[in-house]
């Protein structure tokens, strides 16, 4: 049984820079005509040749000659040695194709058939291309890609199928020829095998026959080769690859962790370096140039800081910028697939994400940001900026996918409420945090919040220190762990949206660094994984719902005034959403102010956002839907215009 003849012509293509061809004629019509002769060891094989070809009709850009034995190619009995191949085409190349089978069964990869191809140059010459060999399993310099296969819906018997092609670590014959070891098959429940591969890098073909989506990519055999394949993601899980088809928003559980830090430029943590201007794609020719620059701008999320490796369609993440050499902006987004397997960053698409990162030169500043996960379990950095700056990244928790086994934590978002003022002594004293202060803060167990919560969401809010410094919020009763969730510059006031598992006692502790600075806290939320309680998160693309400095929903806010934005019943999002998460944005307000969001009725007295004169600014929101699928969204003084993406939404 031959392979998928397409999937092969493909690989050849690709390998070897070819195109169109026409099918084979008679010796005296044939382009290329040639003689081959070659060695095999003790046993039953099944051969087939094929041209491909430079010039033709055809499509497919190979023309087969034939097959042995009989039940493959009732035409050719018997395949003489040497052979005699006449081609109508003009050929750059002919394929010898091998397969480790008795003539009485097809090929079968997964009872450790072996398969091999030799590529020979034509020419009008005879050739004998040697003794050949075939992996076999157990042996040594030999493996197998063998995969677990996840997905949110069924694994049924050859959903996935495999062709893999063997392209560096090829062995040679007894007259120095490439020989490439190569397998197809179909997975057998949820665990796809390949049969016996030489060691060497491979280009992988997978294809999920439900789906309809593929992924094309590279992967190291190395003996064997065990990995995980999550149908659910872009090129499922593997990095540096195409794909076609598309993947569904899937509604998701919560998976709260303790703040870990992935990603941290100042230590090379992460990223080796400051990341440099601009989005990771390099023309240059020079390959090690081109990987540092990719390198630069992107990091590993699946498999990091306690998310799993596969399963997982978002993480929740505190990216700070710090140190930045000029003013700038970040923006956030999942690693996308290529737009051909053998380029690299410079074949990504154009970027469509929105910012969520301003900053200052030489300030720390923070966003909370629900980054869907891309190609290789990575997420990508885009800085518009003209300079150099640091990135921190901490992973405060991760959205899965609904797939079996899954058991997360279902999102209960609420009106704003205060649960700390310094300023007033709400939750505590009316007594500004000092430097090196730690204070515990009630966050589960009161009124609006259960005792049972896994994990609370609050807008976090420094008022004017009188030195830079940072707020640390983690589990009461465990150690302090090296993470943020606020940054704030002297005299400023700045907010974030943290979100973290309450501790002993339902608490948070709350550490300030340095400086003297008064702290405010307003719960929105909590997850749960009660019966019957909450909802469902799906994180999505960033769908624009108010965007005044581009006269989408009116023009710049001014003074106490507030306006009602539709949210829900948009796009993606339904009309029946409970709450959405808004990456909402403030650009060159003329006064000191704040923002407020909410659902409706009386506005209450909390802010999710602040800035000053000039300052443009970015937090993520998370807010119940109000009546008509609106929320409000207030302006305390001046004029300021104000964008609001949705990047998720409760179900």
């Amino acid at each position: 049984m031959r392979f998928d003849r397409a999937r092969l012509v493909v690989a050849a293509i690709l390998i070897t820079v070819t195109s169109a061809v026409v099918g084979f004629a008679s010796p005296a019509n044939a382009a290329t005509s040639m003689s081959i002769s070659w060695g095999l060891p003790a046993g039953n094989y099944g051969i087939g040749w094929d041209a491909v070809c430079r010039s033709g009709s055809t499509g497919a850009g190979y023309a087969q000659y034939f097959e042995y034995p009989t039940a493959l190619n009732p035409q050719n009995p018997i395949m003489p040695n040497p052979v005699r191949i006449n081609a109508a085409c003009t050929a750059d190349q002919i394929r010898m194709e091998t397969y480790s089978h008795s003539p009485t069964k097809p090929y079968d990869s997964l009872a450790e058939d072996g398969a091999i191809a030799v590529r020979i140059s034509p020419s009008p010459s005879s050739q004998n291309i040697g003794q050949l060999s075939f992996p076999v399993s157990g042996q040594a310099g030999t493996g197998h890609f063998i995969a677990k296969i996840l997905s949110r819906t069924p694994v049924a018997n050859e959903r996935v199928h495999l062709n893999i092609f063997q392209i560096t670590g090829q062995p040679l014959s007894s007259t120095g020829y490439a020989i490439d070891a190569f397998s197809s098959g179909s997975s057998r429940g949820d665990v796809m095998r390949s049969g016996p591969l030489w060691n060497g890098q491979y280009l992988a073909f997978i294809d999920d026959k439900l789906a309809g989506t593929q992924a094309v990519g590279f992967v190291n055999v190395n003996g064997d080769a065990s990995t995980e394949l999550d149908l659910d993601v872009p090129c499922f899980g593997i990095d540096n690859c195409k794909f076609t088809g598309t993947v569904a928003d899937s509604p998701s559980a919560f998976h709260p962790l303790p703040p870990t830090r992935i990603v941290d430029t100042r230590r090379g943590i992460g990223i080796a370096r400051a990341v440099q201007p601009g989005d990771g794609r390099n023309n240059d020719p020079d390959p090690t140039t081109r990987l540092e620059s990719l390198e630069n701008h992107q990091f590993v999320v699946a498999g990091a800081g306690g998310v799993p490796r596969v399963g997982v369609g978002a993480v929740l993440i505190n990216v700070t910028v710090t140190g930045g050499q000029t003013d700038g902006s970040l923006k956030v987004f999942p690693k996308p697939p290529q737009t051909d397997a053998f380029a690299d960053q410079s074949s990504f698409g154009t970027n469509p994400s929105s910012t969520q990162v301003y900053w200052r030169a030489g300030e720390d500043s923070p966003n909370l940001v629900m980054a869907k996960v891309g190609v290789g379990g990575r997420v990508r950095l885009d800085s518009l900026s003209y300079g150099d700056a640091h990135v921190v990244v901490d992973v405060l928790g991760w959205y899965d996918e609904s797939q079996p086994g899954q058991t997360g934590s279902r999102l209960v978002a609420l009106p704003p409420e205060r649960a700390l003022d310094t300023r007033n002594g709400i939750g505590g004293t009316a007594t500004a945090f000092a430097a090196n202060t730690t204070r515990d803060l009630k966050v589960a167990g009161r009124p609006t919040v259960p005792g049972g919560a896994t994990s609370v969401v609050a807008t976090v809010t420094g008022v004017s220190p009188d030195s830079q410094t940072f707020v640390t919020a983690w589990p009461a009763g465990t150690p302090r762990q090296e993470t943020s969730v606020l940054n704030v510059a002297p005299g400023a006031i700045r907010p974030n949206l943290a979100t973290v598992p309450p501790g002993s006692n339902g608490n948070w502790s709350l550490f300030n660094e340095r400086g003297t600075h008064h702290l405010l806290v307003d719960i929105v939320g909590y997850y749960t994984t009660a019966a019957n309680t909450g909802g469902t998160i799906t994180p999505m693309a960033a769908m624009r719902v108010i965007d005044t400095q581009r006269g989408v929903g009116g023009g710049a806010f001014g003074t106490g005034e507030a306006r009602a934005v539709k949210v829900s019943g948009l796009g993606s999002v339904p009309g029946t959403a409970k709450a959405v998460f808004l990456n909402t944005t403030v650009i060159d307000g003329n006064a000191w102010s704040y923002l407020t969001v909410w659902p409706g009725g009386a506005r209450p007295e909390t802010s999710n956002l602040n800035w000053g004169v000039g300052d443009r600014r970015s937090n993520l929101v998370l807010v119940p839907v109000g009546p008509g699928g609106t929320v409000q969204i207030y302006n305390a003084f001046g004029a300021v215009d104000v964008a609001a993406e949705v990047v998720g939404w409760v179900g």
